[in-house]
């Protein structure tokens, strides 16, 4: 390549070799100028590589996968729906949080009345509960006795005399009231509807007795096993 005169400018004169030396070593000696055939040879490579018509069908299948999991109403539509639900059939007045704060705070000591009384009622809750128990209990004690083989007393036999006989799977069946005292020391089932033990009942701690439909005008004794 022959050589050239360039402008000597001012204060960058001992850099004029290296930039002459550049110049040659990277333009042609042809008016053309720059030769970019390189360059050009390298986006030619990397436009080949791009496909004519860009395929997205991955793309649209995600955004289908997405459609379905949200469902065909919009998002704002389930918004709405989930509002709706929870408002549900409230009072326009009350179907706010804001609304029913202040309805609290309005009626505060209202609803501290309220929760006083349902303290003062806790014992008798309680002890309702417990009846409610003591019934389904006696209930289920009750239609399992009716399974049982009915045992009656014998002619000269005594209460005590039929409770020690009875085996697994009987049941004492007493029509007459009970005035001697009793001592019961295994598990027994009793069906005495309308009769009333006026004796002493000592019961082992360690049995399970069940008599249904009696009344006790006697007292009733737990005794240790």
């Amino acid at each position: 390549m022959a050589d050239k005169t360039y402008l000597d400018y001012s204060g960058l004169s001992e850099y004029d070799a290296l930039i002459k030396q550049w110049v040659i070593d990277n333009l042609s000696a042809s008016p053309g100028g720059y030769d970019d055939t390189e360059i050009r040879a390298l986006i030619a490579e990397i436009q080949a590589q791009i496909p004519e018509a860009y395929d997205d069908s991955a793309l649209q299948a995600a955004i289908q996968a997405l459609n379905d999991k949200i469902g065909a109403e919009s998002v704002a539509d389930q918004i709405s729906a989930a509002i709706a639900a929870l408002v549900d059939s409230a009072p326009e007045n009350l179907n706010t949080l804001k609304e029913l704060a202040d309805w609290i705070t309005t009626h505060g000591a209202t609803a501290s009345a309220l929760i006083a009384t349902v303290a003062e009622q806790g014992e008798a809750i309680d002890a309702l509960t417990t009846q409610v128990n003591g019934i389904t209990s006696i209930s289920s004690t009750y239609i399992q006795a009716l399974f049982l083989e009915p045992v009656t007393l014998e002619e000269n036999q005594t209460v005590q005399q039929a409770v020690d006989a009875l085996s697994e799977g009987q049941k004492l069946v007493l029509t007459q009231d009970v005035d001697e005292n009793l001592a019961i020391n295994n598990d027994v089932v009793i069906e005495a509807e309308g009769v009333d033990f006026s004796g002493t009942i000592q019961v082992n701690e360690n049995v399970a007795v069940t008599v249904i439909g009696a009344t006790f005008s006697g007292e009733v004794v737990v005794v240790a096993g």
